[in-house]
């Protein structure tokens, strides 16, 4: 039963994807909702925005499933199938891989179109959660009629069958997820009438009363509705009553502690086989696991306007006891404010951290966990054990002063450099890889004693001591020739930058002080990542295997098409660790796919590197022609015609080809070629396109055109 639990994981994470489409579309009251997620559920996600919201993202476009999503999304459920065989793959990954490609043949998709093609409903109550250790998704229905239209076409394409049930007004569809000869049978579920739909496993384990539970069709005696706990941290923590969600992980502290007290733990037990936790350790381990009782998430506002949507979170660790959070504040520094916002850069990060207070409250806590009264033994033995905490002590010492550290980087040069079709097919040596040619980035560290600190690591470095310091290729070989660093004194700060928007940054630094402002923060611009991921020494990283450079291009240009910035700031109150979240979105500028036209045509392969592979025209009759050219352009080596068609965001060619090697050899026979690929970053130059996991192999095309 271990592939079930790995299975229902696999649900869980595609499931999240999912509520995330329709849950910021959920327009009524989730109490009734609540009424039907057992009280001890480990997880639950629901809930409703405002109409404003609920209208933006209704009609924002979403991204199509490129090749390499659906292969992540097949390796996760199916690591068995082939993803060249696809075709001779089992009933199962078909089934599965029909709503994919229904998914992925909508133009112009939307959660509104999204809906029409599901019947299911974006303006109903949702709910995200478990019952034991199922998964359990459940989602209002516009159009009965069409899911199950639905459902019926993906079985017959798959040939996949289900088993039927009807439970009072619920059509319950199971199909099998293991042998019929097992003790233990596991179902994939779908169940539904004409107002919601439930899509959950069912097991010959479960009794009526069970999967009635499961399905919503009866209520769990104690729910989240009823949960006294669960309405405080409504009111707590969703102020903008909109998205609420939690881990409950006292209750999967106990599953694991003292499996008989709630039923994910039953199951656990059941399919797992538990390690059982001696009655002398249980209670001690309950009390730690009580401390840190959930994850809570929750919405402060949601703000739509012109266009944009910006959407402000929080993230709460709960810490219940009090001496912990109280302790973890002093460790709280300052983070240096350019890395605490997104506006010009790529990415930029920090972590605030009081050195001068890590080593006492380290001590603290270590003596407040000595004088707990433990009844377990190993938890006896940890407190026996001596905490050696002098060779920290004196590395700690060398930073006296600290408050934190923080680096932006605001833009990346690099050369774009290609290689020829004949290199490529020679398999040349590519060189090691290498710095871009210029970098706009700041490294700053708030200190109360920049100077001391600046001495220290200019000697450690065995650079000149002195202010400004300019660090160029003759001081470290790596670096490129091309770029100068500098090191410098900026009030409180030491900082090491490059560039003109950093040095702008740095200068601002002479008047900002150390004062505290939080734990540690995450802010990135999504479009401007892609910088960052097709970097050439990233890539490289990933160029043992062409599949990842393939990747890592796919997604980095799908990160292109989705403007939007993320922001997260942590800090430590009395409750416990709090994150702040801040999403802006913008709508997508809806992409022209009028693709007819002359282009130079590159591969990206072999060491994450270009291929140019020749000319490439698209006519406005459906029919294409491509031709390479040798070296001198005497004569053409590889000449291709066919046919082309757009169908959602696929490029679908049927192309002959022939092919010689020199000017004087007569061409080969035909050979028929077809790859259908995803269209990716489109744009007035050109486009790319992602073909596989289907196909024989994997790549990426680049059009220019000319």
């Amino acid at each position: 039963m271990r592939k079930l639990v790995l299975f229902v994981i696999a649900i869980v994470a595609t499931s999240g994807i999912f509520v995330w489409f329709f849950s910021s579309a959920s327009s009524t009251t989730a109490d009734d909702t609540l009424s039907f997620v057992p009280a001890d559920t480990a997880y639950y996600v629901g809930g409703k925005p405002s109409k404003d919201a609920a209208k933006y993202i209704n009609n924002y476009p979403l991204a199509a499933l490129s090749p390499v999503h659906s292969e992540l999304w097949r390796s996760s459920f199916f690591p068995e199938v082939d993803p060249s065989l696809l075709e001779e793959a089992s009933p199962k990954a078909k089934f599965f891989y029909y709503f994919l490609n229904e998914y992925n043949s909508l133009s112009d998709r939307d959660i509104t179109k999204l809906a029409k093609l599901t019947g299911l409903s974006p303006d109903d109550p949702f709910a995200l959660f478990s019952d034991g250790l199922m998964p359990v998704l459940r989602l209002g229905i516009n159009n009965a009629s069409t899911l199950n239209t639905l459902i019926e076409n993906a079985v017959q394409n798959s040939q996949w069958q289900y088993t039927q049930d009807n439970i009072d007004d619920m059509t319950v569809r199971l199909w099998p997820l293991n042998g019929e000869y097992n003790r233990r049978q596991a179902f994939f579920t779908i169940a539904n009438n004409e107002n919601y739909a439930v899509f959950t496993i069912i097991t010959n384990d479960d009794d009526l009363d069970a999967k009635k539970q499961r399905l919503g069709i009866i209520k769990p005696e104690q729910s989240l509705a009823n949960d006294r706990d669960t309405q405080s941290l409504r009111k707590q923590y969703d102020g903008a009553d909109n998205l609420f969600g939690m881990i409950q992980l006292n209750h999967i502290a106990r599953a694991l502690i003292t499996p008989e007290t709630n039923k994910l733990g039953r199951d656990l037990e059941r399919y797992l086989f538990l390690k059982e936790v001696t009655a002398e350790c249980s209670g001690d381990l309950i009390d730690l696991a009580d401390s840190m009782p959930r994850l809570v998430m929750g919405y402060d506002s949601i703000t739509i306007d012109s266009g944009e949507a910006q959407f402000n979170s929080h993230t709460t660790l709960q810490m219940n006891n009090a001496a912990l959070p109280k302790q973890l504040k002093k460790i709280q520094g300052h983070i240096p404010e350019h890395s605490t916002e997104v506006k010009d850069k790529i990415l930029a990060a920090g972590i605030g951290i009081n050195i001068d207070n890590l080593m006492p409250v380290l001590s603290t806590l270590l003596e407040q966990f000595a004088a707990q009264d433990f009844n377990c033994p190993a938890l006896i033995k940890a407190q026996t054990n001596s905490f050696n905490l002098e060779k920290l002590t004196s590395f700690v010492e060398l930073l006296n002063g600290v408050k934190g550290i923080g680096f932006s980087i605001f833009d990346i040069t690099e050369s774009d450099q290609k290689i020829t079709l004949d290199e490529y097919l020679d398999y040349i040596e590519l060189e090691h890889p290498k710095l871009p040619e210029s970098a706009d980035f700041i490294v700053s560290v708030a200190t109360e004693n920049p100077e001391s600190l600046f001495s220290f690591l200019a000697t450690a470095a065995g650079l000149k001591i002195s202010d400004n310091v300019k660090i160029t290729h003759d001081d470290i070989p790596f670096l490129p020739k091309t770029m100068t660093l500098t090191a410098a004194i900026k009030g409180s700060h030491l900082v090491l930058f490059s560039g003109e928007k950093s040095e702008d940054v740095a200068e601002k630094l002479i008047n900002e002080t150390t004062k505290t402002n939080g734990l540690f923060s995450v802010n990135s611009d999504l479009v401007k990542i892609r910088q960052l991921i097709t970097f050439d020494s990233f890539n490289r990283i990933a160029s043992y295997s062409s599949d990842n450079c393939v990747a890592a291009h796919a997604i980095a240009n799908q990160l292109q098409d989705y403007p939007a910035t993320i922001s997260m700031t942590s800090k430590i109150d009395n409750k416990g660790l709090v994150i702040e979240n801040l999403v802006n979105l913008e709508t997508p500028d809806q992409k022209n796919l009028n693709l007819v036209g002359e282009y130079k045509l590159n591969m990206l392969s072999r060491g994450c590197r270009w291929v140019e592979l020749g000319n490439y025209r698209l006519n406005s009759d459906g029919t294409d022609n491509y031709t390479l050219s040798s070296a001198d352009s005497s004569c053409d080596l590889t000449v291709s015609n066919g046919t082309w068609k757009i169908e959602g965001n696929m490029l679908i060619t049927s192309n002959d080809m022939q092919h010689r090697k020199f000017c004087t050899d007569e061409f080969a026979e035909l050979q028929h070629f077809s790859a259908p690929c995803h269209i990716m970053n489109v744009h007035e130059n050109g486009f790319e396109c992602a073909i596989g996991p289907s196909a024989e192999y994997r790549a990426i095309y680049k059009y220019n055109r000319l």
